[in-house]
């Protein structure tokens, strides 16, 4: 997919409107086109139609989700970055794209290619002593979270868990644990006397199970 973030503000495009209609039974609408707010928003628009049509015609035979959203698309924001506003030279650690983009962004830098969690604190370690700040990304309590998979949300969590004591080895000053927004995950299992269905809810077997987006 191009990348969208080098050209001229679109009005966006519009959110598709037959996800999931085979599968609720009801007739599906085709997408709306997406419409420029203005000349200098015209190659985007183009961009972003062909990418749909193209993808609607590759999903058209898939029974769960036959479309998809697009949201987002701007120019880079006008903002004093990071280093800027707090006096603190920043990096990103990061495996999911996105939050690489958010990071640049808030003026911070991104370090290394991580593809899991424990290459992310590998990286963490090996550029300690080059900044005064670090945004470290786990993804995967929020993905297994949306898919509904309680004892993979556990585990994802408990994963997180394990590689704190090697954040701690590197002493530092301020260590903050925390999500943007709980994606909770529903505990089926008989064995389990509460289910956690909230950001409050913890299952009496694991109370971290509800947690979710753990980001540092």
């Amino acid at each position: 997919m191009a990348d969208f973030s080098a050209w001229p503000n679109s009005c966006s495009c519009h959110p598709l409107q037959f996800l999931h209609a085979r599968r609720r039974g009801q007739h599906h609408r085709p997408p709306l086109d997406p419409v420029a707010c203005d000349d200098d928003s015209q190659k985007t628009v183009e961009v972003a139609r062909q990418f749909v049509e193209q993808a609607v015609k590759l999903l058209a035979d898939q029974p769960a989700a036959n479309g998809l959203t697009m949201r987002g698309f701007s120019n880079k924001p006008a903002i004093p970055g990071y280093e800027e506003v707090y006096g603190l030279k920043a990096a990103a650690i990061a495996v999911y794209p996105m939050y690489k983009g958010l990071a640049q962004l808030a003026g911070m830098e991104i370090v290394g290619q991580p593809g899991s969690l424990s290459e992310e604190v590998d990286v963490l370690a090996e550029v300690w002593n080059d900044y005064d700040f670090f945004f470290l990304h786990f993804k995967y309590t929020d993905s297994r979270g949306e898919d509904g998979d309680f004892d993979a949300k556990v585990k994802v969590i408990e994963e997180f868990d394990s590689i704190i004591p090697r954040v701690v080895e590197l002493n530092p000053t301020v260590l903050i644990v925390t999500a943007d927004h709980s994606t909770p995950a529903r505990d089926v299992s008989p064995a389990r006397s509460t289910a956690a269905v909230s950001g409050e809810s913890r299952s009496s077997a694991t109370p971290a199970a509800a947690s979710s987006g753990l980001r540092w």
